[in-house]
């Protein structure tokens, strides 16, 4: 898992690549501009409870924002989510029947 700085870290460089201001970041993730200011400048750790809504804004999943993954984006669980349930449900049985094919 990232550190506070790490993170903040990573959140100014991908709000850079977005041309993303702090002011813009704050309207966007509606934390004030003052509190990231701080966040960037070490005077304040960031809010793990609040990751979620930056890795919203910036494009993508909390646990790569975290660092628990390294995957950018959750493009399958959003996938997925757009599925109907029966279509879910078949996923599941695939997804289950991969992982036993792969113990054996």
């Amino acid at each position: 898992m990232r550190s506070s700085n790490e993170i903040i870290k990573l959140i100014d460089k991908l709000a850079a690549k977005k041309g993303l201001s702090q002011a813009e970041l704050s309207r966007r993730t509606n934390v004030s501009r003052a509190a990231i200011s701080r966040y960037s400048n070490g005077s304040r750790k960031f809010p793990l409870n609040k990751s979620y809504i930056f890795a919203d804004v910036l494009g993508v999943s909390n646990e790569y924002l975290l660092g628990i993954s390294k995957n950018r984006n959750n493009e399958s669980a959003v996938l997925f989510s757009e599925l109907n349930e029966e279509d879910q449900k078949r996923v599941i049985t695939f997804m289950k029947n991969l992982k036993m094919s792969e113990k054996e």
